[in-house]
């Protein structure tokens, strides 16, 4: 588990959070939940209404399209960051 400091520095260092306030920054972290996820394991599919906005702080993550007869097609490898 990451400490509220370490979560504070991963906000900061994400541009899609750059130039908020320290007080928002302090809300963000507040809310901010950790989940750890096995290989393969999906996260969420295509078409699912979205509930959550998710950082990769540790290993990579692999976009997939499920196309005909269950084949999937990666779309994009996402790293942390």
């Amino acid at each position: 588990m990451i400490t509220k400091e370490e979560k504070l520095k991963i906000i900061k260092n994400c541009s899609i959070f750059a130039n908020l306030k320290e007080e928002d920054y302090e809300k963000i972290v507040n809310l901010a939940e950790e989940f750890d996820y096995k290989k393969g394991e999906i996260i969420f599919k295509e078409n699912e209404i979205a509930d959550a906005f998710y950082l990769i702080v540790k290993g990579k993550v692999n976009i997939l399209k499920e196309g005909e007869n269950n084949q999937n097609e990666l779309l994009a490898e996402k790293k942390e960051g």
